[in-house]
């Protein structure tokens, strides 16, 4: 897995870091998300893999693929599916507008609920 992509035609290259940082903006930004969540639990590991220290982490593959993984709350009382399918056209669309690329993966997992008090 790379820590940076290459952009074709042209001669620089961005962190996945620095797409992390525009996918985290995107996500947060989506209406019924109430936040990306941090850490990861012992039942979500995989051997091997390693743990995400953040909400949204973006693997770039040496074949050029482009995956992002985020975990997310969403609002109580939003429609779950409609809110997945808009935080990944707003992370696509993000990544796209700023960085000149397209995911080939958006995978997002809803880990709870944020009830108002």
């Amino acid at each position: 897995m790379a820590d940076s992509i290459h952009i074709s035609n042209a001669n620089h290259t961005i962190t996945t870091k620095a797409l992390e940082t525009i996918a985290t903006a995107a996500t947060e930004g989506t209406k019924g998300v109430t936040g990306t969540v941090k850490g990861t639990s012992r039942v979500t590991m995989r051997r091997g893999q390693e743990p995400p220290r953040r909400g949204v982490v973006v693997s770039a593959q040496e074949d050029g693929s482009i995956t992002v993984s985020i975990r997310l709350m969403i609002a109580y009382g939003e429609y779950i599916p409609k809110v997945g399918e808009e935080t990944i056209k707003r992370v696509s669309d993000a990544l796209h507008d700023m960085a000149g690329i397209r995911p080939d993966h958006v995978h997002i997992r809803v880990e709870g609920i944020t009830v108002p008090e």
